[in-house]
């Protein structure tokens, strides 16, 4: 592991914000209050002048009334929840393309989270949703995930799969992997982690569950990051925002798992806790790295731990590291910070990591 941090400023932002997160491929941020939004350029360069850095690229126009809840930004496109509403914007420069390109109703009740990827001209939503049941009065969660010809004059979204979550749970977090091909889902009320492998086709995907928290008290699994090492197999790293259930029966460590098709059941000896993180237990985000084999952790005081992967004799991937490596310089704290905070850029081994404040922190890899 190698890398020397680069903590950048920006002047000042052109909104005050609330939450920030980081686009797909690490090019641009957004920074959200509760009704505005505005998108900033990160420039590839190397200068460590945060001028050079950042540029306002352009802030959507979101409708009057609108309250945003959560937000992602992919390559291209920007979408925000606000709540019986997913707007999605393209990430440009003109006041046209400002507007709103996708207004998606939400059938399913009011939405939770959301998710977007794009490949070529069709772009993947998922959003996860809730419902009050007329029958016994519960809440019901639902995700649904559609497809969205951008190469149409009209934009029309079809349904690619609907889900019902069992035990009238709720979806917390829903993200994709940079393929899209894996759509993960975090549930609030017990901490399952859901997974779909095959999501961009019209067939049914498979299904897996893959879950090593044994309590719903607390936060519970704050995140969880698809991670594809060179050999192909897909695999799960969970944060974790510790509770009474780690002291009583060591439940909600942050792990990795194998992501094994129902009803295969992944073996004990490939799941792995991430001990090195005993001393920072309140984990709120994750994020890891193929190309450097590196897993970043975002803890609450905005403090950024590393810890380097690799793969087990036993199967799984886990870290040898007695004491998980401190960055040295920290983002500012927040109350509630976007999962899209930190980021490995997927196309070189490089780390970002941004707050609602405007700080910028930039770490450069060797690859392993």
């Amino acid at each position: 592991m190698s890398g020397h941090p680069i903590r950048l400023q920006m002047q000042k932002l052109s909104i005050k914000t609330i939450f920030a997160g980081l686009a797909t491929d690490c090019r641009s941020a957004f920074f959200c209050n509760d009704d505005k939004a505005c998108i900033y350029r990160i420039n590839n360069t190397d200068t460590l002048s945060a001028v050079s850095w950042f540029s306002e690229a352009f802030a959507p126009s979101i409708p009057q009334g609108c309250c945003i809840l959560d937000a992602i930004l992919s390559e291209n496109y920007f979408a925000i929840n606000a709540r019986q509403r997913v707007l999605v914007f393209h990430n440009g420069v003109s006041s046209r393309e400002n507007e709103i390109l996708i207004d998606h109703r939400c059938n399913y009740g009011s939405s939770s989270c959301l998710a977007l990827h794009e490949a070529n001209e069709n772009l993947l939503l998922a959003v996860g949703s809730s419902k009050v049941s007329e029958d016994d009065g519960h809440s019901k969660g639902y995700i649904s995930v559609f497809r969205y010809d951008l190469s149409a004059r009209r934009k029309n979204g079809t349904k690619l799969h609907s889900f019902s979550l069992a035990h009238n749970d709720i979806p917390k977090k829903v993200s994709f992997d940079l393929s899209g091909g894996i759509l993960v889902c975090i549930t609030s009320k017990f901490n399952t982690i859901l997974a779909w492998q095959g999501i961009g086709t019209t067939k049914n995907p498979h299904q897996f569950i893959v879950s090593n928290t044994y309590g719903t008290s607390g936060e519970g699994v704050t995140s969880a990051s698809v991670f594809t090492p060179l050999s192909g197999n897909p695999y799960l790293l969970c944060t974790t925002y510790a509770s009474n259930d780690r002291l009583n029966n060591g439940g909600e460590w942050p792990y990795s798992t194998p992501i094994l098709p129902l009803p295969t059941k992944v073996p004990p000896d490939a799941i792995h806790n991430f001990h090195a993180l005993r001393e920072q237990s309140y984990e709120v985000a994750g994020t890891a790295s193929n190309q450097c084999n590196i897993f970043a952790v975002l803890n609450e005081q905005g403090k950024i731990y590393l810890l380097n992967l690799d793969s087990h004799e036993k199967g799984g991937i886990y870290s040898s590291d007695t004491l998980a490596r401190s960055v040295g310089v920290s983002l500012h704290e927040q109350k509630e910070p976007m999962a899209s905070c930190i980021r490995f850029d997927p196309s070189r081994p490089r780390f970002f990591a941004v707050d609602p404040k405007g700080m910028l922190i930039v770490i450069d890899f060797k690859k392993r």
